[in-house]
């Protein structure tokens, strides 16, 4: 059944949402989930050898006393039962009207007046990524505040929690320009028994980035690279006239 909702992402910077309002299912299966992503984003989904569709989505935040986190859907499950993959239900992109919804909720919560709203930053999408895994991994680290705040003296090295690879690797295995993977410390295991979780950002210059988080077992985090080349060319962006 279809449903309109508003789905609010704290991934913008500390304290600020973005509102999208849309007509989206959560209950896409992994094939729905790929036409989809295809028809509106040009990037081809396939399913990762030895993964099968668990078909349930997932409200998933950060911290259960924080508000950080998104809809994830499709949801896949490794034949072994020890990786369970998620997808955001949208890969990560602003468009000049979710850019100005944002401004104007920012200027609400900071009770501003609306005079001070911005004009669309064509720039957004390419800081979207940091700030998106700045956020996550503030939140799990606990620094950020109840209203979603930096708490003062707190300190985020970008580069000590998060890997980033580029070049010719990541080309052939996604035709994509930078693949960001971080640790996020979980305060309960995930299902009770998966204990890890590993952020995966897949970024493309111009282009939606595909968003997912990798759950393990303690078994199963043994394998990581494994399932993570299992990834490989499962999501392909499509080459795009004018990008």
């Amino acid at each position: 059944m279809k449903r309109t909702v508003i789905v609010f992402f704290l991934f913008l910077g500390f304290g600020s949402y973005m509102a999208i309002g849309q007509n989206t299912r959560f209950d896409k299966t992994f094939q729905e989930y790929s036409d989809l992503v295809s028809k509106k984003s040009n990037i081809l989904c396939t399913m990762p050898k030895e993964f099968t569709d668990l078909k349930y989505y997932e409200v998933w935040k950060i911290r259960e006393d924080r508000e950080a986190g998104a809809f994830y859907n499709p949801i896949i499950q490794s034949a072994d039962k020890e990786c369970i993959i998620m997808y955001m239900i949208f890969p990560l992109f602003i468009t000049p009207q979710e850019s100005y919804v944002n401004n104007v909720v920012q200027v609400l919560n900071n009770k501003r007046s609306k005079d001070s709203v911005n004009v669309y930053d064509n720039d957004i999408n390419e800081r979207l990524p940091r700030n998106h895994i700045s956020f996550e991994m503030r939140t799990a680290l606990g620094q950020v505040d109840k209203r979603n705040r930096p708490i003062e003296g707190s300190v985020f090295e970008f580069d000590e929690y998060v890997t980033l690879t580029s070049g010719k690797e990541i080309r052939e295995n996604f035709n994509a320009d930078s693949l960001y993977v971080y640790d996020i410390p979980l305060q309960k295991p995930y299902k009770d028994n998966y204990t890890h979780c590993t952020g995966l950002l897949v970024k493309k210059r111009n282009r939606p980035s595909m968003v997912l988080k990798l759950f393990f077992t303690g078994k199963g985090k043994k394998k990581e690279k494994y399932y993570m080349d299992l990834l490989n060319k499962t999501i392909w962006y499509e080459n795009v006239r004018n990008n």
